[in-house]
């Protein structure tokens, strides 16, 4: 049996992973950068056991597939998308949770075919988010 973790800071601190909602442990996952290892590997199992295992990234390179043009606007185009229709789908707004998850599955299987641009923006000293365009936080 698995051992319950329970989170240790923020809005959910003390609160087990496995009451706390998707979207904030997704948030935790892509915008928090000093999240102890345990901690963020305990958050990506239970993102696990909830969707399933996220789909492979693409291969490196494919024959014929051209690189990105623009792989910041590239994720503003996959997080205004996801946004538009999880307001549509999302089960708080009368969608069903299977039609959720796969929305969620193909937009992480989108954001891997777009190269990480955020790692390369970091080391520039800009601290937006590629996928979201919103400011980091500072922890």
């Amino acid at each position: 049996m698995a051992r319950t973790v329970y989170m240790p800071w923020g809005k959910h601190k003390g609160m087990p992973l496995s009451d706390i909602d998707s979207g904030y442990l997704c948030w935790i996952v892509e915008q928090c950068d000093d999240v102890k290892p345990d901690l963020l590997n305990a958050i990506t199992e239970e993102l696990r056991s909830r969707f399933g295992a996220a789909p492979p990234p693409p291969p490196a390179s494919s024959p014929g597939r051209k690189p990105c043009p623009d792989p910041a606007l590239a994720a503003r185009v996959v997080a205004a998308g996801l946004h538009k229709l999880a307001r549509e789908h999302h089960p708080d707004v009368g969608g069903d949770t299977a039609t959720m998850q796969r929305l969620n599955a193909v937009v992480e299987w989108l954001k891997a075919m777009v190269p990480q641009q955020a790692t390369r923006d970091q080391e520039a000293g800009n601290r937006r988010s590629a996928w979201t365009g919103r400011r980091k936080s500072n922890r």
